[in-house]
């Protein structure tokens, strides 16, 4: 999918970025929070889980972000990923 307009690239990209900021800005808490609910359970199940899900959560975002930049800026360093 193109984007023609380019205020509408440059929306998806903020809204992008306004994702991995929110996500950078609830690791802490959450990460506190899986911690203290793994001690009660006496389970580090509680905290790999919480863990392992925000690193996919970074790694899914970080792609949209890289995306959203390239078809901003228009520069495709992987051509063949974007061949129509």
């Amino acid at each position: 999918m193109m984007i023609s307009n380019r205020s509408d690239a440059e929306t998806k990209f903020r809204k992008s970025q306004r994702c991995l900021f929110i996500l950078l800005l609830l690791f802490i808490p959450v990460t506190l929070v899986a911690s203290k609910l793994s001690d009660l359970l006496h389970s580090d199940l509680v905290f790999g889980l919480t863990e392992a899900g925000l690193m996919i959560g970074f790694v899914v975002v970080s792609v949209w972000v890289y995306v959203a930049h390239i078809r901003l800026t228009g520069k495709y360093p992987f051509y063949w990923l974007f061949r129509k």
